[in-house]
């Protein structure tokens, strides 16, 4: 798939529209292609922002750009924006509606410039949110896995060249994880690794990647709740561990020492 494909769909994929064999192609495009992964991360933040300024924008400034978009409210162009002729044949309607454009496009772009500047617990709280969802793509595409091996030296070899580190996968059955496989899924904007377990019915998805000073600090053993589904994080020897899964959080604690 090219690049130019997949940017068209990203969105949509994002907003889990396209179907699962659709969506796996993206997802594996994504996956290998750092600069498609850097324009998902933007429409990710994109949407944050929306979102916020949704919220918070004044209901005068709404009132405000509806008015200079449609007019007074009445079916007619108010007098600011009557539709005579203007410069170079635009319309002082059309000029009034480029100006509001303008202005809803630096709004956003005010607002993804925010969001870099977001303190750190802000920032943090985006990062559960994408953990929980990649999870919750994972389960809803059927994308769980990309290599299927309950064997860790199949399992962890298989990252080699894949991801920039070496993840650490074990055989947990004695301990009632069971390996089922592997995947690389895309999680605040960068290629992390996924080991995914089983306990009963329960597929525990276990992200990994190296720690920096630029991702939000992981504390030692956070249990937090996002959407219904369970997650943990920790890190150790140098790497950001988040376990994501609808398994009770008593259970889900008796893993971060088995890795």
């Amino acid at each position: 798939m090219r690049c130019e494909e997949a940017r068209q769909w990203l969105g949509a994929w994002r907003d889990g529209e396209l179907a699962s064999t659709d969506g796996q192609a993206i997802a594996d495009h994504v996956a290998q292609c750092p600069a498609c992964a850097e324009e998902e991360r933007t429409l990710r933040r994109l949407g944050v922002a929306l979102l916020r300024l949704r919220a918070t924008a004044p209901e005068s400034l709404r009132q405000r750009l509806n008015a200079a978009i449609e007019g007074d409210g009445s079916g007619h162009a108010s007098a600011e924006v009557a539709p005579t002729a203007d410069w170079r044949g635009w319309s002082r309607a059309a000029v009034a509606r480029a100006i509001a454009a303008t202005a809803v496009i630096a709004a956003c772009l005010g607002g993804l410039f925010a969001y870099a500047l977001l303190p750190g617990e802000t920032r943090q709280t985006a990062l559960y949110r994408d953990v929980a969802t990649a999870h919750m793509r994972a389960l809803a595409t059927d994308t769980n896995v990309q290599v299927a091996a309950a064997d860790s030296h199949v399992v962890k070899p298989w990252f080699a060249g894949r991801v920039d580190f070496a993840p650490s996968v074990r055989d947990l059955s004695q301990d009632g994880f069971t390996l089922v496989g592997a995947r690389i899924d895309i999680v605040d904007g960068r290629r992390v690794g996924v080991a995914v377990y089983k306990r009963r019915l329960h597929v525990i998805s276990v992200f990994m990647w190296p720690a920096d000073h630029a991702s939000p600090g992981a504390a030692d053993r956070q249990a937090i709740v996002v959407r219904g589904y369970n997650l943990l994080n920790w890190s150790k020897d140098g790497v950001v561990y988040w376990a994501a899964s609808d398994l009770n959080a008593a259970e889900l604690a008796q893993l971060p020492p088995l890795l």
